[in-house]
């Protein structure tokens, strides 16, 4: 959410795995390391049990929408090929991508042009151009 609230991408798609594996196993993590510290020897076993059922009560919870949430995000721009390369800026250019939802889409990708601009080690923004417009001066050929 942060990122697209920035219009940044994950530059290779294995940071963004890594990225969303811990995510996804770190807060589960994080949750049942919390009932560590919520759990007395003052306590009655009554409240024991409700504390462990609940904490994984909500584990279970949390775990299944974030289960969605990676099934849910099989679709994605790919890059296909690097058409432009910025004469000022090597960070810039413009490249030929495809959306698509690899083994669960049965129809061919969307394919477009987009000016792509890395913004640290791990990022990009990108956003869409018509190849037809740009100062061809500005840009080197890839061949």
């Amino acid at each position: 959410m942060l990122l697209e609230s920035f219009d940044l991408e994950f530059k290779e798609r294995s940071v963004e795995r890594a990225y969303e594996e811990f995510r996804f196993w770190g807060i589960l993590i994080c949750i049942v390391l919390t009932l560590f510290w919520t759990i007395k020897k003052t306590d009655k076993l009554g409240r024991i049990a409700l504390k462990v059922m609940g904490t994984i009560g909500i584990t279970v919870l949390i775990f299944f929408f974030m289960a969605m949430s990676v099934l849910s995000d099989m679709c994605d721009w790919s890059h296909r090929e690097v058409l432009f390369t910025n004469k000022t800026n090597k960070k810039i250019k413009i490249i030929k991508r495809e959306y698509g939802c690899g083994a669960v889409d049965s129809e061919q990708p969307i394919v477009k042009d987009f000016e792509v601009k890395e913004v640290g080690k791990f990022f990009i923004t990108s956003r869409e151009i018509n190849i037809e417009e740009i100062v061809q001066n500005e840009w080197v050929k890839n061949e």
